[in-house]
């Protein structure tokens, strides 16, 4: 069954294959249908549920749409496949802070970080949090860790920098 992107490309679905709903779901979150994409993605999932990549890909279609509940709940899916994804927690702690549950986010982080020590985003995201509960400290110390591991993180860079300042006046 041909289906027509927004980008005008022609993508072949058959229906009965996980695989080819999971692709339909990542085309179209590559061009911003995220309607689509959790559709798509949806289906996978009822296709293939062990598949850990399609509740990841599920996950971010419904942190895009702002759809935080479900989106915590696939990403917690993926781990439930997954339980060592540094990717998974740190999509999980985005979704819980989108609903300002700093703490919760916080966990999620630092679970991303004991699988991947080296993961400079899941440290900015770390500092955002401890940043949005006034833990200046620890916030100071996440963007450090950050910028440090990726030197094109310029922006936490610019957090450090603005923090040390707020901390001067």
């Amino acid at each position: 069954m041909p289906v027509v992107l927004s980008d005008n490309t022609v993508f072949e679905v058959h229906p009965d294959r996980a695989s080819s709903h999971y692709q339909l779901g990542l085309r179209y979150l590559r061009n911003d249908e995220t309607e689509a994409a959790i559709h798509a993605l949806q289906q996978a999932g009822q296709l293939r549920p062990e598949h850990a990549e399609t509740w990841l890909f599920l996950g971010l279609a419904y942190t895009s749409a702002g759809v935080y509940e479900r989106a915590i709940t696939a990403y917690g899916r993926a781990l439930a496949l997954t339980p060592h994804d540094p990717q998974a927690y740190n999509y999980l702690g985005l979704a819980y802070h989108q609903q300002q549950r700093y703490r919760q986010a916080i966990r999620a982080y630092l679970q991303a970080l004991a699988h991947r020590a080296d993961y400079a985003l899941a440290y900015a995201n770390l500092a955002a949090s401890y940043e949005a509960l006034g833990n200046t400290k620890d916030a100071m110390s996440a963007y450090q860790q950050a910028w440090q591991r990726d030197a094109n993180l310029t922006f936490a860079r610019d957090k450090l920098e603005a923090l040390r300042q707020q901390k001067r006046r």
